[in-house]
């Protein structure tokens, strides 16, 4: 993946610093191994004729028909992106800051979310095409997704111009490897169809989704690369584990690169980041509603990124993650969720939103309310006991913005002992929450790569408390911050592996730290 880097440099930058060339060979068949090629078609009456040749377990070719909708408004929503990423002022209409330390993050996951939003119709197209690819020729999942993986990988590797990345439907409008017309009979394969890591993964994501697949694009910024992931069942190798499950790493970029394989020089699959396109992101949501893109209507079983309006119990978003993200205004004053689960019979649920804003929230085990949250400031947590069905409702006090709700099933996500470097709880979040047991409770902490080589660092616990942070890289502290108030932050510049140390010097209680990624 390549770093944000204005319109005006990216054209110079992009040779220098976009994606590492990684190709292997697949191993030979014989002759009579090889079945016949299969062609299979879309079922557009109309638009721009391509064709993606591919081999996986026999040769395929796929033809479909690029419209005009498909990609125009897409990449004008790329641009719009782009602009506001650009701008340094509050009241932006997808939630971008470049003065946010986590900016890097949250304007790729503006991206992808927003392609997955104005992707659907050709994606869905083209998930129908492989659905009979599998029906007609006996596939089973696994060898389903090796078709979709091949299909993207034999796309010709090209760094798109400008912004530095395509919209899906541009991926498969770009000529490639191509001419204007039909491939001619044997022609290798990769006719029509390009992009570079972190457009192909998309597109390979977003496919693999639509089809019923529990995938995920993985970011590096140390790496300078993007891969997908792909949760399914009789894959082996290489996998970073993501809330619970495996996802098997794919590399998009360069063709025969098995599910599982993973290239040499990315020596450490901490530093990938996941990110689902899928998950809702509010401002762009809210916005994307009041843009002129048509959107398709959301489908049933389609999961979380379809989850507006959740303004009632009764339209309650169902989810299964363990960060609830949302934005709350005077014209959209509470959100429900229900919960898959994921919160355990006790849990702790701590909410951080903005300074300027006073947002509750109620935690509800069946039709009795739990526990509710009424506190002031940036932060507030509350714990219970949960037998029955767990829904929360955020409901808005006073102010506008975003929240988080951080879920911690059992009342934290630390793990003890964790009290000296040896035994540090590994985490792989941008937020972590734990418990200071006593005077001297020391916590520390593992990040696996998503603070960037700079990061913000930002404490948060209850009144009446006094709880220091620090923070490590390979063994030398780099900064800290040892005020007494509910909030304190610091930001330090780290190279290496980085550990996060939390002490108790007064009271008892839950603390949050907050990781902003500022590069």
């Amino acid at each position: 993946m390549k770093p944000y880097i204005p319109l005006v440099a990216i054209s110079i930058i992009a040779s220098l610093w976009g994606c590492i060339k990684i190709e292997i060979t697949s191993a030979g068949k014989k002759p009579e191994d090889v079945k016949p090629l299969t062609t299979m078609k879309d079922d557009a009456a109309e638009g721009i004729p391509r064709y993606f040749t591919f081999s996986t377990d026999r040769p395929y070719r796929l033809e479909c028909r690029i419209l005009q909708s498909d990609f125009e408004a897409a990449e004008a929503l790329l641009k719009e992106i782009d602009r506001e990423g650009l701008q340094n002022r509050e009241g932006h209409a997808f939630g971008l800051d470049r003065g946010d330390g986590n900016f890097l993050f949250s304007y790729w996951k503006c991206i992808y979310h927003a392609m997955q939003k104005t992707s659907r119709p050709v994606i869905s197209r083209l998930a129908d095409v492989f659905r009979r690819l599998k029906s007609e020729n006996g596939l089973n999942d696994l060898q389903t997704a090796y078709a979709v993986v091949r299909f993207v990988q034999f796309m010709q590797y090209y760094i798109p111009p400008g912004i530095g990345i395509y919209s899906p439907g541009r991926v498969l409008l770009e000529r490639g490897k191509g001419g204007p017309g039909e491939p001619p009979p044997g022609s290798a394969s990769g006719w029509h169809g390009a992009g570079d890591c972190d457009t192909k993964s998309l597109l390979l994501v977003l496919l693999l989704q639509e089809l019923g697949y529990d995938a995920v694009v993985f970011d590096s910024y140390r790496y300078h690369h993007a891969m997908a992931g792909v949760n399914v069942p009789g894959a082996e190798g290489a996998a970073i584990e993501h809330r619970g499950k495996s996802y098997y790493v794919i590399e998009s970029t360069y063709p025969n690169w098995n599910i599982g394989q993973m290239p040499p020089q990315y020596t450490d699959l901490s530093f990938f980041l996941p990110i689902n396109p899928g998950e809702r992101i509010p401002p762009v949501d809210g916005t994307l509603s009041k843009i002129s893109v048509e959107l398709p209507g959301a489908r049933d079983g389609e999961g979380p990124g379809e989850r507006e309006p959740n303004n009632d119990r009764e339209n309650a978003d169902r989810t299964m993650l363990l960060t609830l993200d949302g934005f709350l205004s005077d014209t959209d004053t509470e959100d429900w969720f229900r919960l898959g689960g994921q919160e355990g019979y006790f849990s702790a649920f701590t909410i951080v939103h903005n300074d300027d804003c006073n947002f509750d929230f109620q935690v509800f085990s069946g039709p009795s309310v739990a526990a509710t949250a009424q506190g002031t400031g940036q932060a507030d947590t509350v714990s219970g006991n949960i037998p029955g069905q767990c829904h929360v409702r955020v409901f808005r006090v006073s102010g506008a913005g975003p929240y988080s709700v951080i879920i911690s099933p059992g009342g934290a996500i630390e793990k003890e002992p964790n009290d000296d470097e040896g035994d540090a709880t590994g985490v792989s979040e941008f937020t972590i929450f734990g418990q200071i047991d006593r005077n001297g409770d020391v916590d520390y902490y593992s990040l696996a790569g998503q603070e960037g080589y700079n990061a913000t660092y930002t404490i948060y616990h209850g009144p009446g408390c006094d709880f220091d942070i620090e923070v490590i890289n390979d063994g030398s502290s780099v900064g800290a911050a040892t005020g007494s108030a509910p909030v304190d932050s610091l930001t330090a510049e780290h190279g290496g592996r980085v550990l996060v140390k939390v002490t108790g010097k007064r009271g008892t209680g839950w603390y949050l730290v907050r990781i902003g990624r500022n590069r």
